[in-house]
């Protein structure tokens, strides 16, 4: 339903336009998030929290509207709307420490973390166009998260100078919005890419995009940034088309 609110409004503005081209695209999505120290990080100490947080690349389906706004023959700006990214992370860790009394305690975990966080995203992109309907495509990206879903397992396994004193096991599963799941509502990205159309409307895109603002909420620890790649195939069914 947001969804479609959305792309009224953009279908709207667009219809305005004398010169406009609207059209449809979808794709593929390979994602990643990257990491850096936050603000409370202590300076002294190496920044070994990738080592222990596996962060599985993701590949996810995207789909979404389009809209061309001619703003001169070799410019345009590009309006559009899509939806639909998945991100998994894991993660394994290994603590050895001496208590009180001198024995020397090893803690082990396993856990799976599997993280699914959809959005709609609205990327604002101006077009630069080159020879034989290549474009060159360059702008911000704003996203808000509509779903948020993760599901949950760890184990833990304690030793005491050596012998097995204990173990634990946990499964969660949520299902919410971004508060509940502790991300940011909305982000903000850049993107930049090489789009090519043809005549008959057909087009394939690729894209880079990279978060300007952090994935979760509490940041000051680690921050996280949202990447993605993006390959699409498009059609534009109004407007102008095409190489030229």
């Amino acid at each position: 339903m947001r969804t479609s609110i959305l792309f009224v409004f953009l279908l709207t503005i667009t219809a305005s336009w004398a010169q406009s081209g609207l059209g449809v695209k979808a794709g593929g999505n390979y994602s990643f998030l990257s990491m850096m120290k936050g603000k409370d990080w202590p300076s002294n100490a190496a920044f070994d929290y990738v080592n222990d947080h596996v962060l599985r690349r993701t590949l996810a389906f995207s789909w979404g509207y389009t809209a061309r706004i001619q703003l001169a023959k070799w410019l345009d700006l590009s309006p559009e709307l899509f939806c639909s990214r998945t991100l998994n992370m894991d993660r394994t860790g290994e603590t050895n420490y001496q208590d009180q009394a001198g024995n020397h305690i090893n803690w082990r975990s396993e856990a799976s973390s599997t993280v699914t966080m959809r959005y709609v995203e609205l990327p604002v992109l101006l077009g630069f166009k080159m020879p034989f309907g290549l474009r060159v495509e360059m702008g911000p990206v704003g996203s808000a998260m509509v779903h948020y879903s993760s599901a949950y397992e760890s184990k833990s396994t304690w030793y005491t100078n050596g012998a097995w004193t204990g173990s634990d096991e946990d499964k969660d599963k949520v299902d919410g919005d971004a508060e509940k799941g502790g991300f940011n509502l909305f982000e903000f990205a850049v993107a930049g890419g090489l789009n090519y159309e043809l005549r008959n409307g057909l087009n394939f895109g690729a894209r880079y995009q990279r978060g300007l603002t952090t994935v979760t909420e509490d940041s000051d620890l680690v921050e996280y940034y949202y990447n993605l790649v993006q390959l699409s195939l498009g059609f534009t069914f109004l407007g102008k088309r095409g190489a030229e």
